[in-house]
């Protein structure tokens, strides 16, 4: 708990909660006991070192825009993403941070542009791409790495009419 504490940069006193719902719903496993050297607290002997996991199928949520009950969950559920992703950015965003090449840490991107059945077709291909990678069981085991998060939308814009701005006379 302390390692994912570190790596989120929380308390791990935070976590606890958290851990023990995502473990109630399936969606993390209880895999054994951490660090031999890691003592339980005195205060809370049931929250000794103990190694999660999670179960071997991508966690996805599935929504129906049909269905009108989904549409405030799945509103906030986004909100949410993208809250996080602001405020992870803006924590990223100091000096030292890598913002070019083949190793850039932080990006900020919205671009607009109307596809052809085709063109949307490439852009999910890409977008699925990137989830499988991101979602691979072993990445950055036995290596230094950074822990990172990829967070996108899409969604067809509205379409605006083109209103012709008045020069001033």
């Amino acid at each position: 708990m302390a390692g994912l504490a570190r790596a989120l940069g929380r308390a791990p006193s935070s976590l606890y909660f958290h851990i023990a719902k995502l473990e109630k719903l399936g969606l993390v496993i209880r895999r054994g006991v951490g660090s031999p050297t890691s003592a339980p607290s005195v205060r809370h002997p049931e929250h000794a070192s103990v190694l999660y996991d999670v179960p071997r199928r991508w966690i996805s949520v599935d929504y129906e825009p049909g269905d009108g009950r989904t549409r405030k969950p799945i509103e906030k559920l986004v909100k949410s993403m993208t809250a996080i992703a602001t405020r992870n950015f803006v924590r990223a965003y100091q000096p030292g941070t890598i913002v070019g090449g083949p190793e850039r840490q932080l990006w900020a991107l919205r671009s607009k542009r109307a596809l052809t059945a085709r063109e949307l077709q490439e852009v999910n291909k890409h977008l699925a791409a990137l989830e499988r990678f991101f979602n691979q069981r072993d990445a950055g085991r036995g290596t230094h790495f950074t822990l990172m998060e990829l967070t996108f939308l899409l969604a067809p814009a509205p379409a605006k009419p083109y209103r012709r701005r008045r020069r001033p006379v």
